[in-house]
């Protein structure tokens, strides 16, 4: 049985021909028996090596990781080559609210999510007002330190005057009764010199040869009609002569009597002396540091022996004049001293404590207190410039002065957004939209106010103040290890706390354990304090003899005779032609530091002239301002400014 195979393909005549023509030549590219087995030789190596080869690449890879990730990000990541670049030129990266963050290219703060401006290395930013240094401890040395921070927080602080004395009774309440015509005094109310006598009620008996009418006549004549019935009883005898009853003014104690029964008296002769005890007078000195605060008191206490312990009795600043005395002019004051319970005499010695209230005092007193209620609509953020506190929005923008983004700031509950001139103080605005008509129409612009409460001031413990002298330091925690140290405006110290009348805001955290070992360091590392995360930016500060770094005082030689060392074997790396230069040159142009003090100093061509710097940071800073540098070069005064 014959089976046709029949296709539907059309067969080409030229590729028929061709594939005769092959098969027809006898010197085709068919392989020989020896070249084939050598392909299936080879065959069977890969087949037998593959798996040997994938686990030797994978471990070349293993081992090798750092280096191809290395140069894998370096020919396809920007940001590295980008780094480098800012490494190259000098440039890096920091958050002006969280001085600590540093980096090599652009990004936003962790702590803050505000974006890092860019700055060179080694540049000298302005620190925000108010701050004179800047210092950061690592956190072994805040702990070997033992550095404390707490908040600072409102206090109601009072300050204690004490002072003592001895009592008297008051003037206008004490009264010497005089005999008023001439006679013999018959009685006495008692011969005790400790008796209460009521008001009207007779005292003694004075009897006159006159008639009564006579007496009358002339009592009224001395005292007055009314005034003679209020203080004497008048009644006749037989005969010619009168009795005269002595009547007590008011109601009192009988200090002392200076006449006794049958005593012949004359005219204006004293009888006995009638006082009310009531109210008492203690005199008593301040010093003149005290003097101001006694317009302010709040309270006076009065202490004795005699009272029970942890009782007192309440008194009341009646005058402050000035007396003069053997000694010089004092400050004398008068307490009245309440003694309705007569529990104090006169001639008694008392101790007084006269309290004030911080509050009241200059200039607390005049500071905002008693936070309003918060309106409906009312701000409660803020856009401030992190390096100047005073710029303030409600609109997002950047600072006016450096050009910085500002940032949000919530308000704290004693806060609110007010409206001032800042040319003029005492204009002011609850609202948006008012103007200064001194300026002539100007806008009022935001700004921040705080409210203390009633009676309270914002405080900083005692250890927490560095006195410089001429004036006060405290160091603010701005992060952690990273310290400010701010100028504040304090008043008089009360108990273990200062006032803060200016430089300090609630809920800041101070330095209150090791605030002098910060400021230690900070004045034994003066450049390190003024340049660590930039400095004031005064021309003063980049000069060389501000930032040449001169060894302590307190250094001990063997220190010095080290550092010595160090430098000289960091110029020793170089050759002895650039060596002969670093030592002829001394110092950095940029820095001012000793070359060789940061290691091996970097040799640089400017201007056809050879240039060392203590390090590669300034080499940036040297190309863009040449002239400022190189003129120190050629100046014998850099020369001689090492230490």
């Amino acid at each position: 049985m014959t089976t046709e195979l029949h296709t539907s393909s059309t067969i080409d005549p030229e590729t028929t021909k061709l594939g005769a023509a092959e098969d027809c030549d006898p010197a085709g590219d068919r392989p020989t028996p020896s070249e084939g087995k050598l392909r299936m030789a080879w065959r069977i190596v890969q087949v037998r090596l593959r798996l040997i080869a994938l686990f030797a690449i994978a471990f070349l890879v293993v081992g090798k990781w750092h280096l191809l990730r290395g140069y894998w990000d370096k020919w396809t990541t920007s940001s590295v080559e980008s780094r480098s670049q800012n490494v190259a030129q000098g440039i890096e990266y920091f958050c002006p609210m969280d001085p600590g963050v540093i980096s090599d290219w652009p990004s936003k703060c962790p702590i803050c999510n505000m974006t890092l401006v860019q700055r060179k290395v080694g540049d000298m930013p302005v620190l925000p007002e108010g701050v004179v240094a800047r210092m950061q401890f690592s956190p072994y040395r805040v702990q070997i330190a033992g550095v404390r921070t707490s908040p600072v927080s409102y206090q109601p602080l009072t300050y204690d005057i004490h002072c003592a004395g001895r009592l008297t009774p008051q003037v206008q309440r004490t009264q010497r009764m005089l005999a008023p015509v001439e006679g013999v005094l018959e009685a006495t109310l008692e011969t005790s010199t400790t008796i209460d006598a009521r008001e009207g009620e007779r005292l003694a008996t004075l009897y006159t040869s006159l008639p009564a009418a006579q007496t009358e006549k002339n009592l009224a004549a001395a005292f007055g009609g009314d005034g003679s019935k209020r203080r004497f009883e008048l009644s006749g005898r037989q005969g010619t002569g009168s009795q005269i009853a002595l009547l007590a003014p008011f109601a009192g104690e009988i200090l002392q009597w200076h006449a006794s029964p049958g005593d012949r008296l004359e005219r204006s002769t004293p009888i006995c002396t009638v006082a009310d005890l009531t109210k008492l007078t203690l005199s008593t000195v301040v010093s003149d540091r005290e003097l101001p605060l006694l317009s302010h008191a709040h309270a006076v206490e009065i202490t004795c022996d005699a009272l029970p312990r942890g009782s007192f009795v309440a008194g009341q600043i009646q005058r402050v004049a000035a007396k003069e005395t053997p000694a010089g002019w004092i400050s004398e004051v008068q307490i009245e001293v309440d003694n309705a319970e007569r529990k104090l005499r006169p001639g008694m010695y008392v101790s007084a404590s006269i309290r004030v209230l911080a509050s009241a005092v200059e200039p607390f007193a005049s500071l905002p207190s008693d936070a309003p209620p918060i309106e409906s609509g009312e701000a409660r953020s803020v856009l401030v410039c992190p390096d100047h506190a005073d710029v303030i929005a409600l609109e997002p923008g950047k600072c006016p002065r450096d050009n910085l983004q500002l940032m949000e700031h919530e308000l704290l509950e004693n806060q609110r957004v007010r409206w001032w001139c800042p040319m003029h103080p005492e204009v002011q605005a609850d609202a948006p939209g008012h103007t200064c008509d001194e300026c002539k129409g100007m806008k009022l612009v935001p700004r921040i106010v705080s409210y203390s409460p009633a009676g309270q001031v914002l405080a900083i413990p005692e250890t927490s103040v560095v006195d410089m002298g001429t004036h006060k330091l405290a160091y603010v925690q701005r992060m952690p290890g990273t310290f400010d140290a701010v100028e504040v405006v304090l008043g008089p110290r009360s108990g273990d706390f200062f006032p803060v009348a200016k430089g300090l805001e609630f809920g800041q955290r101070v330095v209150t354990a090791g605030s002098f070992l910060v400021d230690a360091e900070a004045r034994l590392n003066r450049n390190l304090a003024a340049t660590y995360f930039g400095a004031a930016g005064s021309a003063a500060a980049t000069s060389s003899d501000a930032s040449v770094v001169r060894p302590a005082s307190g250094a001990s030689a063997e220190e010095q005779r080290r550092k010595e060392q160090e430098i000289a074997a960091a110029l020793d790396e170089l050759s002895a032609v650039d060596r002969q230069g670093a030592v002829a040159q001394r110092t950095c142009p940029v820095t001012g530091l000793r070359l060789g003090s940061m290691g091996k100093p970097e040799k640089l061509s400017m201007a056809d002239q050879v240039v060392f710097v203590c390090c590669i940071g300034c080499e940036a800073e040297l190309r863009e301002h040449p002239e400022k540098y190189l003129t120190k070069i050629r100046t014998s005064d850099h020369l001689d400014s090492a230490p």
